[in-house]
């Protein structure tokens, strides 16, 4: 079996040569050219757009880059696929166009792990997104993305030698698992958090989330299951009908990941905010909107939107916390106040609840002084009758009586 990491594509194409055209095979090469096309002019018009009528941004560098893996992926697989069925001879140009579609391939499931990301932070982290999110560091990651998408194509050269279960069982680990766990992960952050500020139209992007992170396990783990069912079939040495069962199972996932890259550029037209209406225009226009900076699930407008709201509401918190202070500060001051004030004998008339309990002589002047002007007794101390406490809003006659000097207990303080 030839040393590829796209050991079922090869495969079914080497069958295609061998045994001519079924009407089935005719059939999915019919819908593989159309996926082709749609694929070829959805992330040429992307390219078009980010690179050329947009304004650069950290979103349209991610997209641009990835409409440009797609492109060259959907390419380089258009050429492969006519050298595998005889319309073309290569020869050296068909092992360049073997490690372009593996380079490409690792590039877009890539640079879909960093967008997922880049969303995830943007939603967790929105005062780091906005100071941090730079254009610079994008494209300098975008760089990282490229030479890691070569590094990991390493393996995939024939020069290597490596075998079939190797590759299949590296390739689903660096190609599909840990991206798609990433992928997940990242989409379900975003969602708690969506749940947790309450944003209008959820429901649109709850749709978006599970639709691209879906999109992106059932093109992909397909092509995997199968090329682990190829491997125990080698194996185990099953009959030609199994074999032949299998080669048409694997030509269906392997097209299946072309759709992904053709899924890639319209996935991301529900990002914008007025889809439907958006569809009844042109396609350049739905293009641009849907990538235009202003259509993502968190875009930096918002950002500057939260921001400004969170710094609004700390200013709230430090007016509160001010007031609060505030408060503290005259009701020290009240208690301070109405200790003065029951230490001079001061405003007993005002507040007789704040009078205290053992009373001075200038307490008892007060009182009386109080009460002649009510017409009661006469100013002087020792003067007031039980009779005159009779009604009165202050401390009662008892606790008069037990001050100092004061006239003798009488009734028990009962009126």
């Amino acid at each position: 079996m030839e040393n590829t990491s796209f050991g079922a594509e090869n495969m079914t194409g080497g069958a295609m040569q061998q045994e001519g055209f079924t009407s089935f095979k005719i059939f999915v090469l019919c819908i593989f050219f159309a996926t082709f096309v749609v694929g070829l002019i959805g992330n040429g018009l992307v390219i078009f757009l980010t690179g050329c009528r947009m304004k650069t941004t950290v979103n349209s560098i991610w997209f641009l880059n990835l409409a440009i893996a797609d492109f060259l992926f959907m390419l380089s697989s258009i050429i492969d696929h006519l050298s595998n069925l005889g319309q073309l001879s290569l020869n050296f140009m068909s092992y360049i166009v073997k490690i372009l579609l593996t380079l490409n391939l690792y590039a877009s499931i890539f640079f879909l792990v960093v967008i997922s990301l880049d969303r995830c932070l943007c939603t967790w982290m929105v005062v780091w997104a906005l100071n941090k999110r730079t254009t610079v560091k994008a494209k300098i990651i975008c760089i990282i993305v490229w030479v890691s998408s070569i590094g990991c194509s390493f393996p995939s050269f024939e020069v290597f030698r490596f075998t079939f279960t190797f590759l299949t069982t590296y390739d689903f680990t660096v190609a599909f698992l840990i991206p798609f766990l990433i992928i997940a992960s990242s989409y379900t952050a975003i969602g708690v958090r969506l749940k947790r500020l309450k944003r209008g139209k959820q429901l649109r992007t709850y749709r978006v989330i599970i639709t691209v992170t879906l999109a992106f396990f059932i093109c992909w783990f397909l092509y995997h299951a199968i090329n682990f069912y190829i491997i125990t079939a080698v194996e185990n040495n099953w009959s030609a009908s199994h074999i032949q069962v299998l080669e048409t199972a694997a030509t269906v996932s392997t097209y299946l990941v072309y759709l992904n890259s053709c899924l890639n550029p319209i996935l991301y037209v529900f990002m914008c905010d007025e889809y439907k209406k958006k569809l009844k225009q042109s396609l350049l226009l739905v293009q641009e909107t849907a990538f235009a900076q202003s259509s993502f699930v968190f875009t930096e407008a918002e950002i500057e939107d939260e921001v400004d709201m969170r710094v609004s509401d700390e200013r709230e918190s430090e007016e509160c916390d001010e007031g609060s202070q505030e408060q503290e500060d005259r009701a020290e001051e009240e208690r301070e106040e109405n200790e003065r004030l029951r230490d001079t004998g001061e405003g007993l008339s005002e507040d007789p609840g704040l009078w205290p309990t053992t009373l001075t002589d200038k307490h008892r002047k007060t009182i009386v002084q109080m009460l002649a002007s009510e017409g009661g007794a006469k100013p002087g101390i020792g003067n007031i009758t039980p009779k005159d406490m009779e009604g009165k809003p202050f401390p009662t006659y008892l606790q008069y009586a037990k001050s100092a000097n004061g006239p003798p207990v009488q009734n028990d303080g009962q009126f």
